[in-house]
């Protein structure tokens, strides 16, 4: 059976929160790939123009690739070991995240609506 990690990306600005059912190292390489399958780096990736070569291409994604620094699986707290299989509980433990940092008082990006 498979199960979601959730993640925490250091931008420029603040923090992303994601979640996937991928492995996570997977799923951030997802964010720097092109529709021709070459993985760009994070920092190439920063100059590179948005024009629909991209793996993935949502607004995010975006913001992502403009200001990766690096992962931080230290953000993760007591969600570091959560491993979930329903997508409805993936998405909530996002959420909490996600609203947890913000009260620590950090910028934070993803983590669903809130």
């Amino acid at each position: 059976m498979r199960t979601g990690k959730l993640y925490v990306l250091e931008l420029d600005d603040g923090f992303y929160v994601g979640s996937t059912f991928k492995d996570v190292d997977e799923r951030i390489n997802d964010n720097f790939t092109r529709k021709d399958g070459t993985l760009v780096s994070p920092l190439e990736a920063r100059t590179m123009p948005e024009d629909g070569q991209w793996k993935y291409g949502s607004s995010s994604i975006k913001r992502i690739r403009r200001s990766f620094v690096a992962r931080r699986p230290d953000m993760l707290g007591v969600y570091a070991d959560l491993s979930l299989q329903m997508r409805q509980q993936l998405e909530e433990a996002e959420r909490e995240l996600a609203e947890y940092l913000e009260r620590q008082g950090w910028k934070v990006y993803g983590g669903g609506p809130r």
